[in-house]
């Protein structure tokens, strides 16, 4: 996938939702903090100002092992 066709935030979150729903899930055990997580990641990138990251998968899977953090610390 060349970064071009990522060319939003939102387009990138949503390319990578099922592989981010599934590191989350991993991370955490749990299939209901996956589907919350997730949709958070997506809202919370588009929320943001900044320019696309050159790497926005990494960007994005940060994003949602920081916020799968946040609902289980220590993972």
């Amino acid at each position: 996938m060349t970064k071009t066709s990522l060319n939003t935030r939102a387009k990138a979150a949503e390319t990578y939702y099922d592989e981010l729903k599934q590191f989350v899930r991993k991370r955490t055990g749990s299939n209901a903090i996956a589907e919350e997580v997730v949709p958070e990641t997506w809202i919370r990138a588009n929320a943001l100002t900044q320019a696309l990251p050159d790497n926005p998968k990494a960007w994005l899977y940060r994003m949602a092992g920081g916020l799968g953090s946040q609902v289980i610390p220590g993972i």
